[in-house]
């Protein structure tokens, strides 16, 4: 059995740690410890097996520690994948020795260093037997991936099969009958983020096509949603991308991997995080396709 390490608290880790596991081979051999909120959602876990992290040890790091400590020395498995953070996220499989003799694998993916550096300071991090890397990264994160890594290379994403959820999709077919273009905006949260773009969406579509009805995908309705704007809790979002005329979403991985193929309706907002850069991504992505 390997321990997938994605301890992130919202459901890029989730989505992302299903697709590495396909992708590897690895999903049925494999156990994710996490701390998201969407852990018990199945339409997001799938087949996997899950680990709740107790919440609270959040803010104690010490006590957490020890929990994952014994959580090792129960489960034993025979490796360990990190996604995003190569000494986990608060830094805390720095200096622990029961990753010293457990094969590490990293998952890496675009990261502001030197915030996330400041947390390795005069600490010893994982050495890692190998490096997935999933986006070009920043210099000084790269060069990290080549000190600590035994071999280190670039890991395309192939997205595991998913049923065909028939209700789904005509619950969203009667949603879309009015005529015109129909415009996505994906994001689940914070409801401060989801307000940002449901406006960004209203300028754009009072600009680009007047006439276009707005679907909001999330789980939860948002405060105040305005009564024009169509709300639709459906996981995965990415099978409907492609039936619409605008996807409007932030920079995170996830999305932004999944629109690359449609690019050009794509419209996208960053937003600030403590370690994903969600800024130097939109970058790129104009860069490739302006």
């Amino acid at each position: 059995m390997i321990l997938y390490y994605a301890m992130g608290g919202g459901l890029g880790h989730l989505t992302r740690a299903r697709a590495i596991l396909h992708t590897l081979g690895l999903t049925h051999a494999a156990l994710v410890l996490t701390a998201s909120d969407y852990a018990d959602d199945r339409r997001v876990t799938g087949d996997l097996r899950v680990i709740k992290a107790p919440a609270a040890l959040a803010l104690d790091l010490p006590a957490y520690r020890l929990w994952l400590m014994r959580l090792l020395a129960r489960l034993r498995p025979t490796a360990l994948y990190l996604d995003t953070f190569p000494a986990g996220i608060c830094g805390e499989l720095c200096d622990f020795p029961p990753v010293t003799d457990l094969p590490v694998h990293y998952v890496a993916r675009l990261l502001q260093w030197p915030a996330y550096e400041r947390l390795l300071a005069g600490r010893r991090p994982p050495r890692f037997a190998a490096t997935h890397v999933l986006e070009p990264l920043a210099p000084a994160h790269a060069a990290f991936v080549a000190r600590q890594s035994v071999k280190h290379a670039p890991l395309t994403l192939v997205d595991p099969p998913r049923p065909d959820d028939e209700a789904a999709r005509g619950r969203f077919a009667l949603l879309t009958r009015a005529a015109g273009p129909v415009w996505l905006i994906a994001h689940s949260a914070p409801a401060a983020e989801v307000a940002e773009l449901l406006a960004y969406a209203e300028e754009l579509r009072r600009l680009e096509q007047p006439g276009a009805q707005l679907i909001l995908l999330a789980r939860d309705v948002p405060p105040a949603l305005p009564a024009h704007i169509v709300h639709f809790d459906c996981y995965p979002a990415a099978p409907l991308f492609a039936r619409a005329a605008r996807v409007v979403s932030a920079c995170g991985f996830n999305v932004m991997r999944e629109m690359r193929r449609h690019r050009a309706k794509h419209r996208f907002m960053p937003f600030p995080r403590r370690f994903d850069d969600q800024f130097a991504r939109a970058a790129r992505a104009l860069h490739e396709h302006p």
